[in-house]
Formats: structure tokens, C-alpha cells, sequence
């Protein structure tokens, strides 16, 4: 049963002293819509590659330096969240982040009144969602969790997923991972930067019982589409 590591530290700067001691750390505040939110990252992670990689294992490296900043994926998925429209629907809701790198989305959730599960591979991005989401402990855990050996006790009514179907050899233990922890009525919401992947993950997803729709929320400057993707149980057949 994974940890919850938010849980592990009694002050936020003991934890930010943390993350100090190990990565070279940038403090930013962004601004979604009308939320203000005190993000924690690793500064210049371009130039800590080598830094913010995980060991290797079984000939391929634990985990790579995506989970060290919110980009856009991330950034898009959070403004498409809290539009005027969507933001009753998040209060009381069960919300996963998955692949959370530092967190943004789940942080987002949580300051609507979500109550919510940081998840990522990678255990240094749980230290930064962990202080990121810290103003909502209260109803915030972070975990690290592995989706293709890890089971949780709780079924979600929302899985966040922002670009985590870029390798194809992941599909079918995430498939198996949606199914397991989502609710009937729950939703898989994820963005992805206009890859290739992107497209046939969502074919897919349709024969294995998902209904999928899919919509471009902004075109990326190098002409991509960043895709909005929400996946549902598609209804039983009678």
C-alpha cells in the first residue's frame, strides 16, 4: 500500500529545506484563471538531466526528468478546469492526478474542493506535489505509486492524466489501472501535446469498453494540437 509522504512531514519548510538539500529549486506563483497558486519545481531541469533521472532498471532508466516542471500539458489542463462552467463540479469530488509531476492539476482540485490523490513514479516529484499541495493537506495525500503493479483501496471519480500516453508500452497496464480505479460513473481526463500517440490511444481505449471524445484546447508553438481527452465507461450493451 503506498505512503502517503505529505503525511511524513509536521512543516512545509522542513519539507521545502528538503528539497533544497537535493535539487537546485525554483519558487513560482501561477495564476489560473483566479487562482493563485505557490508552485514549487526544479529550476532549469534541462540543465539537471542527468540529476533527475532515476536509476536503472532492468536495462531502461526507473523513471525520466519528465516530472520536474508543470508544462503545458499540465498548465492547459488546469486552466480547462477551472472555467466559470466546470467549477461546481469539482467540490466534493474523489480526484486521482496521475503522473502528477509537481502536482498542478491535483493542487487546482484540491483548492476547489476536491478531495485528492497525487500520484507520480517518481519519488522526488511526490516531495514537490507534497509541498505544493500543502495548503490542502487537509484533504490532500501523495503518493508514489506504480500503475502497473499498484492497486489503491479508493475508486475515483476523476483520473487526471496530463501527457501520460506518449509510451505505447504502458497502454495496457494503464488501460487495467483506469479500470480498476475509476467509478462507474467517473471520468478519465487527460491532455496530451499532439503526438502521434495521442490519437491511437484513443482508438485504443473504444474496444476495451471506453467511450472517448477528444478536442483541441490550444495549438502549441510548434503548430501542434494540445488535446483535451475524456474517457468514460461506455454503457453495457443489453
Amino acid at each position: 500500500m503506498p505512503v502517503d509522504l505529505l503525511s511524513q512531514w509536521s512543516d512545509r519548510s522542513a519539507l521545502i529545506h528538503h528539497l533544497n538539500a537535493h535539487f537546485p529549486v525554483a519558487h513560482d506563483s501561477i495564476l489560473v484563471r483566479d487562482l493563485q497558486l505557490d508552485v514549487f519545481s526544479v529550476a532549469n531541469p534541462h540543465d539537471q538531466i542527468d540529476r533527475l533521472m532515476g536509476r536503472v532498471v532492468d536495462g531502461d532508466f526507473q523513471w525520466e526528468p519528465f516530472w520536474a516542471q508543470a508544462w503545458p500539458s499540465a498548465r492547459e489542463l488546469a486552466h480547462w478546469m477551472t472555467a466559470p462552467e466546470k467549477r461546481q463540479q469539482w467540490s466534493g469530488r474523489s480526484v486521482l492526478d496521475l503522473g502528477c509531476g509537481v502536482g498542478l492539476c491535483g493542487c487546482v482540485a484540491a483548492a476547489m474542493g476536491s478531495t485528492v490523490t497525487l500520484a507520480d513514479y517518481a519519488e522526488p516529484a511526490i516531495w514537490f506535489a507534497a509541498a505544493n499541495a500543502w495548503p490542502w493537506r487537509e484533504h490532500a495525500e501523495a503518493i508514489v505509486l506504480d500503475w502497473h503493479l499498484d492497486q489503491l483501496p479508493t475508486k475515483y471519480d476523476c483520473i487526471l492524466g496530463a501527457d501520460i500516453v506518449y509510451e505505447q508500452r504502458n497502454w495496457s497496464a494503464l488501460a487495467n489501472f483506469f479500470s480498476n480505479q475509476i467509478t462507474d460513473s467517473g471520468q478519465i481526463i487527460l491532455t496530451e501535446p499532439g503526438r502521434d500517440t495521442g490519437e491511437t490511444f484513443q482508438d485504443y481505449l473504444r474496444p476495451l469498453g471506453w467511450s472517448v471524445t477528444s478536442s483541441v484546447l490550444t495549438t502549441l508553438t510548434n503548430g501542434r494540437p494540445l488535446r483535451l481527452i475524456v474517457a468514460t465507461r461506455a454503457p453495457t450493451q443489453t
